[in-house]
């Protein structure tokens, strides 16, 4: 049986639940298919980018962070995203939030979140398996140098920035990179999650309101019940009376035979 519990409170109060870090704790998330155009003038790339939702091959963790609840991708996206020149840097941001949307799912009200200044500490609260990870992917914090212009990656090494153009001797000069994403998501403070099974299989979520819908749907069923013992009830009682006017009836016949032969005795 089920046991759902809010995914803010587990994270906050792990000993209540028996779980000593939960934020090594798989949650099973999917995201919802979908797919972008990212174009030349949103990337400073020379070729159209078509990117759709990698549903497969990423594990997702829990962490809170100011207040909020998040999951975090043990991986990178396969699929790069191209980013180059002055274009790149302006509309790279933009391009990633785009980007991000296609990791969100409907059915829970998530959504995907870009590594930006609000979010990039949560790399430093992660448990060590996740903090730093061998790939490298892009943030859309932007790094305004004095001479070169570009956006930050992370690596495992830390926090660094890729230039996408720069002035050198009076002129202005381009350069392009690939780089992976790294998928965030943003979840409802009040999301919950089902721990009956704390032995590594990936923890489902759920909206409250699936709950009330439960409660709904368990009401509806006793109020069936209920209704079907009463029917009985009634049917019984019925079948009483009618006995019970069987019997009268049959008395007053009695009687009316009695009453009967009184009167021709006195006549006679």
């Amino acid at each position: 049986m089920s046991k759902w519990v809010s995914l803010k409170d587990l994270m906050e109060n792990p000993s209540k639940y028996g779980v000593e870090d939960p934020r090594e704790l798989e949650i099973a998330y999917t995201p919802d298919r979908k797919s972008i155009t990212l174009t030349q003038e949103m990337t400073g790339h020379s070729e159209v980018q078509n990117l759709e939702t990698e549903t497969d091959g990423h594990k997702y963790y829990p962490v809170i962070y100011e207040g909020k609840v998040y999951i975090v991708s043990d991986s990178v996206t396969k699929n790069d995203v191209a980013l180059g020149g002055e274009t790149g840097y302006k509309n790279g941001p933009k391009a990633l939030q785009k980007h991000a949307e296609i990791y969100g799912n409907e059915k829970i009200t998530s959504k995907g979140e870009t590594w930006n200044e609000a979010t990039i500490g949560i790399l430093d609260i992660l448990p060590k398996f996740l903090r730093r990870i061998e790939e490298r992917y892009w943030t859309e914090i932007q790094w305004p140098g004095y001479c070169a212009f570009g956006l930050q990656r992370v690596y495992s090494s830390g926090v660094h920035f890729n230039y996408l153009y720069y002035y050198f001797s009076g002129s202005m000069r381009s350069d392009t990179y690939s780089g992976a994403v790294r998928p965030l998501v943003s979840l409802i403070s009040n999301i919950q999650v089902d721990i009956e099974k704390l032995d590594g299989t990936p923890l489902s979520l759920r909206l409250p309101t699936e709950q009330s819908e439960e409660q709904m749907a368990i009401k509806s069923e006793d109020t069936t019940t209920v209704q079907t013992d009463l029917l009985k009830q009634l049917e019984a009682n019925m079948s009483e009376m009618s006995r019970r006017i069987q019997q009268l009836t049959a008395q007053l016949q009695e009687t009316a035979q009695l009453i009967e032969q009184i009167k021709t005795q006195n006549l006679t």
